[in-house]
């Protein structure tokens, strides 16, 4: 038996078309894709980003939202940047409130309780040293990559 899964698509599709014409500008997934288009200008061909999430294995709900820069190194090296957790008792639900951490380090950089919050603390993370560091070494390893290539 000849299985399609079209249909499925199709739903999937015309829900994600509806998000796409009334789309939610505080919503935390509208503004990390803002970021990625504004990382893409600032860093064409060198940069990009990507949004994952985190999900609970028993329950099936997503956990977090996890920013990730993608350098075009090879394949793409890829560095957790960042994540967006919600915040105390609020575990069932991606909305607000929602802490900031920093990737590897853990470092909680606040709170954020809707999307004006949660654009300060991203341009507070992008402003600290530890993420400028980042940016900086994932840009120089992408040129010196890129003219190992060239010759």
């Amino acid at each position: 038996m000849k299985t399609s899964f079209k249909n499925s698509f199709e739903k999937l599709k015309k829900a994600d078309e509806k998000s796409i014409i009334n789309p939610n500008p505080d919503d935390p997934r509208e503004i990390l894709n803002q970021l990625i288009k504004d990382l893409n200008d600032a860093y064409p061909s060198q940069l990009d980003g990507t949004i994952g999430f985190g999900e609970d294995m028993i329950s099936a709900k997503r956990t977090d939202y996890n920013f990730y820069l993608i350098a075009a190194i090879g394949g793409g090296y890829v560095y957790h940047l960042f994540s967006l957790v919600p915040h105390g008792d609020h575990s069932d639900n991606l909305g607000y409130p929602l802490d900031l951490k920093l990737g590897k380090t853990g470092v909680d950089m606040g709170l954020a309780k809707d999307g004006g919050d949660l654009r300060e603390l991203i341009e507070k993370a992008l402003e600290s040293t530890l993420v400028q560091n980042i940016i900086i070494n994932l840009v120089e390893q992408t040129r010196h990559y890129k003219e190992s290539r060239n010759g």
